[in-house]
């Protein structure tokens, strides 16, 4: 299974996430999508996603980053748009927190 969560541009180009997400363990992946770079009134202006703490698989692709191999517990991922002259970039941070499948579990009286 795989999510994606968005990112969005209110304002000066500051990234800006949507809450803080939390998903069950049966999504193994997900897709974070970043605003794009105004490159026509800024042509330097680039935007990465880092990886601050967690143990999964990151991969940057343009503004959006592919997150696998998630596992349960706390995944913290950052978006920075910068253009090189002002410092430092506007980023923002989301925390994705991984949790167990919920165990149902029925009883049945008779």
């Amino acid at each position: 299974d795989s999510s994606t969560i968005s990112i969005s541009q209110i304002g000066n180009l500051t990234p800006v996430v949507f809450n803080d997400t939390t998903i069950c363990e049966s999504i193994t992946s997900i897709t974070l999508n970043g605003i794009t770079p105004n490159t026509l009134a800024v042509p330097t202006e680039t935007g990465i996603w880092s990886q601050v703490s967690g143990t999964s698989t990151f991969t940057q692709n343009g503004n959006n980053a592919n997150v696998t191999d998630l596992s349960i517990g706390t995944h913290v991922f950052q978006y920075a748009i910068s253009n090189g002259v002002c410092n430092p970039p506007s980023s923002d941070q989301i925390t994705i927190s991984v949790i167990a499948n919920p165990i149902i579990s029925l009883t049945f009286i008779t």
